[in-house]
């Protein structure tokens, strides 16, 4: 990267040409032996820290019989070093709450391999030192032990299969086709099944000491740390790494330039939607040019042309007659050294009127350019992203800064900072003009490297090489396009009724220390619970809810209530259908939601500070001027059962995993309905609205929650005119208890599906109704914990019968306590009944013995740092004043997490899970696609 070190004044505007600063607050250096390494010092969250070792390597550098080995190296990684022997780095991590696959992790592609370890603890300095000498250890000191090299092949080959799904087959058709000539057609990170299961470990030494050295390598380390103490600790232990002598050069891989429109069909029989694009690549900027001015004005062009044509699209497809049922126009980032043009379109049903539509849309925009107009709205929105951005700045999280670091080394991207890149575009994006744009855009409409792809699924007919040139020649030649037409919305800041809210009055208030908040209760019975939060400076967050939701509507009601919120959604609110909401809210950052869940009716919205009174207005709108769409309701129903026939969902793997596990895990109870053919005809349009109606109509049985960044006093007079107008019944309504507690005892079933290759897909699922209480979710947590880590070491490093194993755990306190763990993995049909019992064995032997204290304690690390990050969230306090309502324990006190993690011990833990697993109810389920043994 290219960077000027010095100070820097915007008093003057820099010329395109001079050199971009480098960000005062990254420090960036280059040690003896070639490693780069960059530092910051970042508190979002506070307290932890990221560390990532980014390769300039990866499966490109492969060469025939090669074929997968950067990705097992990756793997290799966390299979012993030098210091860290066997699984040395997940224990020394995990021992803090570190963990693997979450907070630990690696990817692989082409060009690179990126290792990283997330949200690490900063109050201790030898864990900071642990973390560089890991860093210190993957660049050079990976032991790749034959025996786990061995071990690997199996869950390598399990994740190759568990990765060939119908998208990723017709992604390869197309990389066959748009890469042909280069090293990237048919390229897979994965590799090749026969090498990866039969490679000699010598291959794999060499080629990691080949290509894995300190002169293709970077470490970013940003977090809540002293940057000169962490610049200390990297230059004494990174610098010990040797330098490969006489090392061969790094090469770029081309995409060779054709003048020919290639043409790809890419179809898989399990693949639903057609699509069409067309893909034009153009050379990214060099690494000298991405250094400048002019680099930082390019991409802000390229985010102008994005908007504006993403527009147009938009309003193109909101015509009636449009064949486009999505589709898009965009200019972004595609391979190392290449950016792509790219039309895309999903057609209703003829892919050739999408290609025309699609084509259109760009012709006219070559021939004329845009509307001086259409580029100042898009200005605007840009800026008011960039005023966002710039004033929730210290909210930038670790992993978006380290995400930065990765792309300076390997793209040679600038690192300009926050600040200066506000000041600077503040001042460049007004300047910024039709015609630079459109000469843009000319420039990346090259006819030269294009490929058209149809993608689809193999029954459907799709367009023919012979009909795109055809399609392609008579827009080129049409003589009706017209230049497009701008219309400016006039500027409406009137209020979205037209009444004037009668307003009321708060007639309580009461203070909330644990939560730092005020409850206030207005004269209509309704409560609204407000905490001030500096958490998030563009953020103001509402959440409303109400007892009784889907529980209070007998079983005939129940597939108009469960569709009720998102048909009144499309129908839109008051006098305006969806896109005139739209177009009315255009240029505020506010959304309002609504939900009917099965023991609640709901209401979720989000805004910035300047735009809470549009939030207020709406959550009026919503009890005050519903809208009800007769039109738009047969649409959709149309629309709906057509999807239906289509796709056939109850004959898809998807469908019949989703059908059987929604049954069985709801007990086969009579209010467990599937959404088939029949789910839909009992829809009804009265019913909708009379459901919408009796919900969202008594403010006195809803309790309002705002959190966010403003004050008491600004918004208490908004509170009192919006909320407080709200018409009340004074009823108080409850759910009800329809005992849908799943099936009793312990279940098994095998269940086909169709799959064009031998796959099983296994779910173990237990649940036991328990007293909720934190000291049980905590315990549970732990449970999870354990179980995740030893599922993982016996079914996957050392059976090597699966990739992943997914463990999930569950809690809920109404309409009872209940508490449940889900065990989900893939793996070969003829493994599945002997890797389920594995599972089984894992829960009897934590029955048996209980968790070692080193699993608890390490369970308990994790939950205290995710603790410790969640408290800087508006989420957390919002979720905590709910359960305070709901049940009347606060999640916020000592007693309720501090304490309890603070005295766990490993048969307190062993206590809760004999009760867990006593008298519990168990679902365990084989979908296969061949008999399982």
């Amino acid at each position: 990267m290219t960077c000027v070190l010095l100070g820097f004044s915007l008093a003057a505007q820099p010329a395109l040409t001079d050199l971009l600063p480098c960000d005062p607050e990254t420090v960036v250096g280059k040690l003896p032996n070639g490693i780069t390494y960059y530092i910051r010092h970042n508190e979002s969250p506070k307290g932890q820290a990221c560390f990532y070792i980014i390769r300039n390597a990866g499966a490109l550098l492969e060469q025939p019989g090669e074929e997968g080995l950067a990705h097992f190296l990756e793997h290799m990684a966390f299979q012993g070093t030098k210091n860290f022997p066997g699984r040395g780095v997940i224990d020394a991590l995990e021992r803090h709450g570190v963990l693997y696959g979450y907070d630990i992790n690696a990817v692989t592609n082409e060009n690179e391999t990126v290792y990283t370890i997330s949200n690490v603890p900063t109050d201790d300095e030898k864990l900071l030192d642990t973390c560089v000498l890991i860093l210190h250890d993957w660049s050079y000191y990976l032991t790749l032990d034959e025996k786990e090299i061995d071990e690997e092949r199996g869950v390598i080959t399990e994740e190759w299969q568990m990765r060939n799904t119908p998208e990723k087959r017709v992604q390869d058709q197309i990389s066959e086709v748009i890469f042909q000539g280069s090293k990237y057609a048919g390229m897979d990170a994965l590799g090749k099944l026969e090498v990866i299961q039969g490679f000699d470990p010598q291959a794999l030494r060499e080629f990691y000491h080949k290509w894995y050295r300190t002169d293709l390598e970077a470490v970013a380390i940003v977090g809540d740390f002293d940057v000169k103490k962490m610049e200390k600790r990297v230059k004494k232990i990174l610098s010990k790494v040797p330098a490969v002598k006489n090392p061969e050069p790094r090469p770029f891989f081309e995409i060779p330039d054709h003048e020919e429109l290639y043409y790809c069909m890419a179809t898989d029989p399990n693949v639903q939607a057609s699509s069409v694009m067309l893909i034009t690549l153009v050379p990214d900027a060099t690494a000298e040019q991405k250094a400048t001015y002019a680099y930082l004005k390019d991409q802000t062009i390229i985010q102008l042309f994005n908007k504006m044509m993403g527009k147009r699209l938009g309003k193109a497809m909101a015509q009636a007659d449009s064949p486009l049922r999505n589709g898009g126009i965009n200019y972004i980032y595609f391979k190392r050294g290449y950016y792509s043009y790219q039309l895309g379109a999903v057609p209703k049903q003829d892919e050739a009127a999408a290609l025309r539509a699609i084509l259109t849309e760009n012709e006219r925009m070559l021939r004329y350019g845009f509307t001086a107009e259409e580029l100042e709205d898009a200005k605007k929105e840009l800026l008011k992203t960039l005023e966002y951005t710039y004033r929730d700045r210290q909210n930038i999280s670790n992993t978006t800064y380290a995400g930065q670091m990765r792309d300076a080394f390997l793209k040679g991207e600038p690192i300009s900072g926050v600040g200066h890149d506000y000041e600077y575009l503040t001042k460049c994006i007004p300047a910024i003009t039709a015609e630079e744009v459109h000469a843009k855009a000319k420039e990346w409409n090259t006819k030269k490297n294009r490929t058209f792809i149809v993608s689809g699924s193999d029954y459907a007919w799709h367009i023919m090489e012979d009909d795109v040139k055809a399609v392609m020649e008579e827009v080129a030649a049409a003589t009706d396009i017209e230049p497009y037409r701008y219309e400016k919305e006039a500027v409406d800041n009137t209020p979205l009724f037209t009444e004037t809210p009668k307003g009321g009055k708060i007639v309580a208030e009461k203070e909330l220390p644990s939560f730092n908040a005020v409850e206030w209760t207005l004269d209509n019975g309704a409560k609204v619970v407000f905490r001030e939060s500096g958490l998030d400076m563009n953020e103001v967050s509402l959440r409303a809810y109400s007892p009784g939701g889907k529980s209070l509507y007998d079983i005939d009601m129940l597939p108009s209530v469960e569709v009720t919120s998102q048909f009144v959604s499309g129908f839109g609110a008051g006098d305006y259908d969806v896109a005139a909401l739209k177009r009315k809210l255009a240029g505020k950052n506010v959304s309002c939601d609504i939900s009917i869940n099965l023991l609640s009716e709901n209401i979720t919205g989000k805004a910035v500070p300047e735009d809470v009174e549009t939030l207020l207005q709406l959550v009026y709108m919503r009890f005050m001027h519903p809208r009800f769409d007769s039109v738009v309701f047969q649409q959709s129903m149309a629309q709906n059962m057509m999807m239906q026939m289509m796709m056939g969902q109850q004959s898809s793997p998807q469908g019949i995993i989703q059908d059987s596990v929604t049954v069985l895990q709801g007990g086969y109870h009579p209010r467990v309905l599937l959404k088939d053919a029949d789910y839909l005809g009992k829809i009804s349009f009265d019913k909708i609205k009379q459901v919408y109606t009796e919900r969202f109509s008594n403010a006195a049985d809803f309790t309002f929650f705002i959190t966010g960044s403003l004050t008491a006093d600004e918004l208490k007079p908004l509170v009192e005119k919006y909320i407080g107008s709200i018409p009340s019944t004074g009823k108080k309504e409850q759910w009800v208890d329809h005992k849908m507690y799943g099936l009793q005892g312990k279940h098994e079933r095998v269940i086909q599906i169709p799959a064009p290759q031998p796959v099983a897909m296994v779910i173990v699922s237990l649940s036991k109704r328990m007293d909720y209480s934190f000291r049980n979710n905590i315990c549970n947590a732990v449970l999870k914990n354990a179980l995740q880590t030893r599922c993982m070491a016996s079914m996957r490093e050392k059976d090597g019968g699966t990739y992943a194993v997914n463990v999930h755990e569950s809690s809920s306190f109404e309409p009872v306590g209940q508490y449940g763990m889900s065990v989900e993995f893939q793996c070969a049909p003829e493994n599945a009944q002997r890797m389920k019992a594995q599972v089984h064995q894992e829960l009897e032997r934590l029955k048996a013995e209980g968790p070692t204290e080193g699993e608890v304690q390490r369970a308990l690390a994790n939950l205290r740092k995710e603790q410790a990050a969640s408290k800087g969230k508006n989420d957390y306090w919002m979720q905590a004043m709910l359960m305070y309502y709901k049940t009347g324990m606060d999640s916020t006190l000592p007693a309720s997490f501090d304490d309890i993690v603070r005295n766990l011990t490993a048969d307190d833990v062993r206590a809760y899970i004999n009760d867990f697993l006593t008298d519990n109810d168990n679902i365990d389920v084989i979908f296969t696609s061949q008999p399982v043994d």
